[in-house]
């Protein structure tokens, strides 16, 4: 049987710690933490989501995937300049095997770095995030957002990731805009897996649940998600289930009569 992959798999969202290390949990295999970010060439929002790889990987295979929204993302994101709204997510390792996610627009095309390549784009990347621990804000319990200005830092648009494909280090387009605005514009999520320093090739998988590619996308609404949608009846087969639930209920209805 046919399906489309329209309906919403991403139900809630998923508890973390909210100062979570967001270099890694200070393990010798890493497990870092997941950053969200989103710029408009003016200031900037950052979101330590309290996830980490780990736990992202787990709540993307298990079908509940990631939800945000707050009041501190929605009224920076109303004041934004939506048309230079630029977005992404990250998180690495420090230690063991190195690992990596991030978004991807699906530009390299299949085509993986070398080991060593990326761990210097993991580095790139850890020096934003060391400009946000700098804040303060992030170290602090319970405080998980940062809101910046251009001249900061710590602005996005100022790191490797306000670069886009070259400053980023990877091969391809990790940058999203509200135009990834549902499931099907999402940009793809996915894990760099580099187990050494070598110029062996560095390895991209894409998160998944159930076969069927996660993505990650801001909808219209203004929440953030990253999941997967669930598998829905072609029209047929749905015409099908009507046409029965519509028979039980005739059947209930002249049992009914009857008694």
């Amino acid at each position: 049987m046919k399906i489309k992959l329209i309906a919403l798999a991403v139900a809630a969202l998923v508890s973390g710690v909210a100062n979570a290390n967001i270099i890694d949990d200070g393990s010798t295999s890493g497990n870092g933490g997941l950053l969200f970010a989103a710029w408009d060439g003016q200031t900037s929002f950052a979101l330590n989501t309290g996830l980490t790889i780990d736990s992202l990987i787990a709540a993307v295979s298990s079908g509940t995937g990631y939800s945000f929204t707050d009041s501190a993302w929605t009224n920076w994101l109303s004041t934004a300049n939506a048309a230079n709204v630029t977005w992404t997510i990250f998180a690495n390792d420090q230690f063991g095997a190195q690992r990596g996610i991030t978004t991807t627009d699906g530009s390299n095309a299949g085509v993986t770095i070398t080991n060593g390549n990326a761990r210097i784009a993991n580095v790139a990347r850890s020096l934003f995030i060391n400009e946000q621990l700098n804040l303060g804000a992030f170290a602090a319990a319970g405080v998980t957002e940062s809101i910046v200005p251009v001249s900061s830092a710590a602005y996005p648009g100022n790191s490797s990731l306000g670069n886009g494909n070259a400053g980023y280090g990877y091969n391809f387009n990790s940058n999203g805009t509200l135009a990834n605005s549902d499931y099907a514009s999402g940009l793809g999520v996915i894990s760099i897996n580099t187990p050494n320093a070598t110029t062996a090739k560095s390895t991209y998988a894409s998160l998944s649940y159930n076969g069927t590619a996660a993505h990650a996308w801001i909808s219209s609404n203004g929440t953030f998600s990253i999941g997967t949608v669930a598998a829905v009846p072609e029209p047929e087969t749905l015409a099908m289930l009507l046409a029965g639930i519509g028979m039980i209920g005739s059947i209930a209805r002249r049992r009914n009569r009857a008694a």
